[in-house]
């Protein structure tokens, strides 16, 4: 059947082997609904992660909440989501993981147009160990280390709490 209206299917993840692996698009998120919804899209997919609860990273469900905020404005103020999400969704630890996040964006950046470029971000490449420098992965490390020492605290406080965190 024909349908008049414009209607767009777009991607969020790397499908094509390495599902859990970041895939950045946060650069793009806001422009691309913007660019749809001017284009005249009345409906649109950003398939991500989303309905794998269980298994979902962390990034993903970023994504997620950005992109449930900006189907509803596509004009939202994209760092004071961001900002919000992480001090909701990682409490005590959102600095150091905002920072965590903040060092995979510009790392992405580079692997996109340094470390490997043109090879583009669903392709099998990305899954090399020559494009995740070890310095790097130990910085991130860090920051999951400094976050997790922030979030000891509620083992006794608040077990729950904790088990939430600690997954996120």
């Amino acid at each position: 059947a024909c349908s008049y209206e414009t209607r767009y299917w777009i991607y969020a993840t790397n499908f094509v082997g390495y599902y859990l692996y970041p895939f950045d698009n946060f650069s793009s998120m806001q422009q691309n609904y913007q660019l749809m919804y001017n284009n005249g899209a009345r409906t649109m997919l950003d398939e991500t992660q989303n309905g794998n609860y269980e298994g979902m990273t962390g990034w993903h469900m970023l994504k997620s909440y950005l992109s449930n905020n900006l189907a509803w404005d596509i004009y939202a103020d994209m760092n004071a989501l961001i900002d919000r999400f992480f001090k909701h969704y990682f409490l005590d630890a959102a600095d150091d993981m905002r920072a965590y996040f903040e060092s995979y964006l510009n790392f992405s950046r580079l692997q996109m147009n340094g470390l490997c470029p043109g090879i583009g971000a669903f392709t099998y490449e990305i899954g090399k160990a020559q494009y995740w420098p070890k310095a790097v992965i130990d910085t991130w490390q860090g920051y999951v280390e400094s976050a997790l020492t922030k979030i000891e605290k509620y083992k006794t406080l608040d077990p729950e709490k904790y088990d939430m965190l600690y997954k996120h």
